[in-house]
């Protein structure tokens, strides 16, 4: 599932304590590009999490929840991937059909990704994955699947950033 940004921090300017209780699993921001003042043109966001059609307007911010919305026959994490039968679903011709998966370590809480072999590649703060590796994450995190380019937010940097938002 995927809300815009500016819903989560309507939500939290009017009721911080209800949303901080709700915010228990990581999440994906996306910023779109920005466009050329020249071109006209719409801006037309593909990347949604979640069956349906786009939900942001052009250059507004989007949160993808990183948990297992799907009962797909990969259990053993998040996966994201171009199409519907995954959890986070990011339909852009550059992120394969599963492209990547998310895993948390149930010891310690602390979440990992790992590229499942994708065409187009995962990386993380510039770094190319290797395949089927897990690799940490911190609480803040740069990842691009393909060419969409998204920030790993844990619960706690979501938090802060949506406490820094309010406040402008």
């Amino acid at each position: 599932m995927s809300e815009p940004l500016t819903q989560y921090l309507s939500r939290y300017i009017r009721d911080p304590e209800d949303v901080e209780r709700s915010v228990t699993a990581p999440v994906l921001l996306y910023e779109p590009p920005e466009l050329d003042p020249q071109h006209k043109l719409e801006h037309r966001l593909r990347t949604v999490s979640g069956v349906g059609p786009p939900v942001a307007q052009a250059g507004e911010p989007l949160v993808l929840r990183v948990r297992k919305e799907k009962d797909n026959a990969f259990r053993r994490g998040v996966t994201v991937g171009r199409t519907s039968n995954n959890d986070v679903i990011l339909d852009d011709a550059s992120v394969s059909r599963f492209h990547a998966w998310f895993q948390r370590d149930d010891k310690t809480g602390e979440w990992a990704v790992a590229d499942a072999g994708s065409k187009n590649g995962t990386h993380l703060a510039g770094q190319k994955l290797r395949p089927k590796k897990l690799t940490a994450l911190a609480k803040e995190s740069r990842l691009r699947f393909g060419q969409v380019e998204v920030t790993f937010l844990a619960p706690v940097a979501f938090l802060r950033l949506l406490r820094i938002r309010s406040r402008s």
